[in-house]
């Protein structure tokens, strides 16, 4: 009889037990498995508000560039041409760039711009204490955003890549501007490169050319034509290094001359 203690339903009791031990481990992990996703996602959707890129979620059917900023040194903003000609004229000595702006109902004259705050505020510090009312003056891109769905995919990234290779010429004339000053280069390499560049634009308005022969849109035609104004610029420039004169002017000059052609493509595109 002492054989017949272990009953069967002793030993299910048991094994319910057994079970409800997995079954909870498994809930717990499938539990901190979604969890973990969650938060992953969370994190992700948090990182991309940051950096105000809504491209990849909202824009599938757009070209697209964000807002961003240049930073002009300005020498005071005047009512008539004649008299921003006349401070240019001036501050052209001290080696700005002095490019007359006129933007909105004022002229500016430029002495040099950047793309960002810092190196604007630390060139006001050293030009401040002359006759001229210097200081800063943002110049805002606000994000572009058009229709692709008329472009193929290779179309779209000529495009793209046109748009952004703008700032590219902007850096790179600043960069040449900034090692000039500081000794790094002489004219004739300077010159050198610049005539580099000017191919690079070429190739660039003829590749927007030819997306033009075929299915023209009013984007396209302002970006090549703003790379045309862009490749005059170079051109003229080209001309002026190799002389020699007035390299640091001159340099200056252009680099106002590219982020103020690029202004103008943003602006025109985004009053479509």
């Amino acid at each position: 009889m002492s054989k017949k203690v272990l009953r069967y339903s002793d030993t299910k009791l048991i094994k319910l037990k057994k079970n409800n031990g997995f079954k909870s481990f498994f809930i717990f992990i499938f539990c901190l498995s979604i969890f973990l996703t969650v938060m992953f996602v969370s994190g992700a959707f948090s990182r991309v508000l940051k950096v105000n890129n809504f491209s990849f979620l909202f824009d599938k059917n757009k070209i697209s560039v964000d807002t961003h900023s240049y930073y002009a040194v300005t020498m005071g903003q005047y009512d008539s041409e004649s008299e921003a000609q006349s401070v240019a004229s001036g501050v052209s000595i001290m080696g700005a760039g002095a490019y007359v702006w006129l933007n909105g109902n004022k002229y500016y004259v430029i002495g040099n711009v950047y793309d960002n705050l810092t190196d604007a505020e630390t060139v006001l510090k050293n030009v401040s204490g002359n006759n001229y009312d210097v200081g800063i003056l943002e110049m805002k891109f606000n994000k572009i955003a058009f229709d692709n769905e008329n472009y193929t995919t290779d179309q779209k990234k000529v495009i793209l890549e046109s748009i952004k290779f703008v700032d590219e010429v902007f850096k790179k004339c600043y960069n040449y501007s900034i090692k000039f000053d500081k000794s790094e280069v002489v004219a004739t390499v300077v010159s050198s490169e610049l005539n580099t560049l000017k191919g690079d634009t070429t190739v660039w308005a003829g590749k927007l050319d030819a997306i033009n022969s075929v299915v023209a849109t009013n984007e396209t035609i302002l970006l090549k034509n703003a790379y045309v104004s862009i490749n005059s610029e170079l051109d003229a420039s080209v001309l002026k290094v190799i002389d020699g004169s007035s390299v640091n002017k001159d340099l200056k000059y252009l680099t106002t001359a590219v982020a103020v052609i690029k202004y103008n493509l943003y602006k025109s595109i985004n009053s479509l």
